[in-house]
């Protein structure tokens, strides 16, 4: 019987070229799948050669941004099966089969803890996402980037909405919510190592009012979207 394809896109740009390495190595040692590994990210970027010269699908943007480089990837997708995460993250190995083998019974999306990791994936804390809720997503986000989900999902709510900054994958999961109610499944084990870096958006945020207040500004352009007042 043949292997799930599965379709993993990287966004990468500039990325440390060993936490690159590494996030490409754990996509293809994923366990009991095929995956289709695409390296997105835009001309000039070192990672272009390092993908083509590994055999990679590389697709080039013409200007950076995380989910424009996103939905240009999207036309190599072959799988049956998709998901992405960031150039600096790294896969355990039976993280794609695991979330796969979960979606049964009308489920599309599944989605799992992950593992808070240093610089050298030194696990450091853990993120429990717990099993899902509407009500309690409306509140926010519990559903990572990362989250496996069919190619029929995928071609059907694609391309990711920009204009809501780093909430376009909220907005995703809830327009697949507001048509399947059911299509959430749950995994309660780690199945990522998510680097903690000073570099991370997150992290970034934490000393600058001007990200804190735009960020406020696109959660709530985009939950009112959904009828939701924040």
């Amino acid at each position: 019987m043949p292997l799930p394809k599965v379709s993993i896109v990287i966004n990468t740009l500039n990325e440390v070229p060993q936490y690159l390495r590494e996030s490409v190595r754990s996509c293809l040692k994923q366990v009991g799948v095929e995956p289709q590994v695409i390296l997105s990210t835009i001309a000039g970027d070192p990672a272009v050669a390092y993908g083509k010269a590994l055999g990679l699908d590389v697709v080039i943007s013409d200007r950076k941004g995380i989910y424009y480089q996103l939905n240009n990837a999207l036309s190599a997708v072959r799988g049956e099966w998709f998901f992405c995460f960031s150039g600096n993250d790294v896969l355990l190995p039976n993280k794609s089969i695991n979330e796969i083998t979960r979606c049964v019974g009308g489920k599309r999306v599944c989605y799992s803890d992950f593992s808070y990791v240093d610089a050298n994936l030194v696990v450091t804390d853990r993120f429990v996402a717990r099993e899902w809720s509407l009500a309690r997503h409306l509140t926010g986000n519990f559903v990572y980037d990362d989250a496996t989900m069919t190619r029929a999902t995928l071609d059907e709510f694609k391309p990711f909405r920009e204009g809501y900054g780093n909430f376009a994958y909220w907005d995703f999961w809830l327009r697949v919510a507001e048509k399947y109610p059911n299509a959430f499944a749950y995994c309660p084990k780690p199945t990522l190592l998510y680097r903690k870096l000073a570099t991370s958006q997150h992290t970034q945020r934490k000393s600058s009012k001007k990200l804190r207040r735009q960020y406020r500004l696109d959660r709530n352009t985009m939950l009112a979207a959904h009828g939701v007042k924040a």
